[in-house]
């Protein structure tokens, strides 16, 4: 896995870590979530930018059902 250090540059120290779950999650096969914080739960597989907003750290309930159900 190769991650774009221009890009990953400006992000505080959580923010690459969730960059990473995300990376690793579509390494385990999962792919893009359309989930907020709020509504039903968040998801490191959340496209952009909107999970550095959730208020907790990643893998979320939705990230493990994902990696159970594939495995």
């Amino acid at each position: 896995m190769k991650f774009n250090s221009r890009e990953m540059r400006s992000l505080a120290k959580r923010e690459k870590y969730l960059v990473a779950e995300h990376e690793i999650g579509h390494a385990y096969g999962l792919g893009h979530e359309a989930l907020t914080c709020r509504n039903p739960g968040p998801s490191v597989m959340k496209q952009g930018t909107v999970k550095f907003g959730c208020h907790s750290d990643g893998p979320w309930y939705d990230d493990v059902q994902g990696v159970l159900a594939k495995y």
